[in-house]
């Protein structure tokens, strides 16, 4: 039931993002993806999880959208 909730409550928040303009500019993916990582350090710890990132281009995005939110 709470992995419903947080499902509904992520796809009402891409239906918000899907209205909103979009805000183009130049992205480093690899910045993004090692935010993300250090938002999931607590579901991460304590697992034997091998997690390689390798270079990404920068490219043009709105990072909204890219982080999901």
């Amino acid at each position: 039931a709470q992995q419903m909730g947080r499902l509904i409550e992520d796809l009402l928040a891409f239906s918000r993002l899907g209205r909103a303009a979009l805000d183009k500019r130049r992205v480093l993916p690899g910045e993004l993806v090692r935010q993300a990582l250090r938002e999931l350090h607590t579901e991460i710890n304590g697992r034997r999880i091998e997690i390689q990132v390798g270079d990404l281009p920068p490219c043009e995005a709105d990072p909204a959208l890219l982080r999901g939110g």
